[in-house]
């Protein structure tokens, strides 16, 4: 007699060790990957002008890939899979540098990897204050990129270029700032990062 799989456990098999669509081998430590947050409101929201209010570093450990990211409650290293799955439709795009080829060696791979673990556990920040003490996304993978390779990702700007008086982010600075909005405290935004003309676009899954 013919056997037949149980649909559910044909469905584990060819899952097994899947990425649910995207090529992960199509990444590599240097990327940075952008996504629609699903998170509670924080300051990012009030200075991003694109749909991406959520970034990350891409990390290549052997044959694992992780994404340093500055999330509540605090910096952490995430598996890939677990950080797309926390983003609105699991929907990113990934970014590279242009010249990634030239500057992103072995050994800056190594200490890009070395650098971004020293920020790992430090709390996340609500209100965009640059310091080391506490990080916001953006900040984070700017300081990484900074130290590794001494590039620059975005120009830093003071808090008040930004558009903070749109309406849907009203609220919002309200209940951050009261009054004292920070005015002259530099930024960097994860939409600023993302129409970066130093990075070109892997894949947008």
């Amino acid at each position: 007699m013919r056997k037949t799989i149980p649909f559910l456990s044909l469905l584990i098999v060819l899952c097994t060790g899947c990425n649910w669509g995207y090529d992960a081998s199509l990444l590599q430590t240097g990327d940075l990957i952008f996504q629609t947050s699903t998170a509670a409101n924080s300051a990012i929201n009030i200075i991003s002008t694109t749909p991406y209010t959520n970034m990350g570093l891409v990390l290549r450990k052997n044959d694992s890939l992780w994404v340093l990211e500055a999330t509540k409650p605090n910096v952490r290293l995430s598996l890939l899979d677990n950080w797309v799955q926390q983003g609105k439709d699991q929907h990113f795009v990934a970014k590279r540098l242009k010249n990634a080829d030239e500057v992103l060696d072995s050994l800056s791979k190594i200490n890009m990897w070395k650098i971004a673990q020293r920020y790992v556990s430090k709390d996340y920040d609500p209100y965009l204050e640059w310091t080391n003490d506490r990080l916001y996304c953006s900040e984070l993978v700017w300081k990484v990129y900074k130290q590794t390779l001494g590039v620059e990702i975005d120009t830093l700007q003071p808090f008040k270029n930004f558009d903070y008086k749109r309406t849907e982010v009203k609220n919002l600075v309200q209940e951050l700032y009261g009054e004292n909005l920070p005015m002259n405290e530099v930024v960097v935004s994860p939409s600023n990062i993302f129409n970066s003309s130093l990075f070109q676009t892997v894949f947008d899954y």
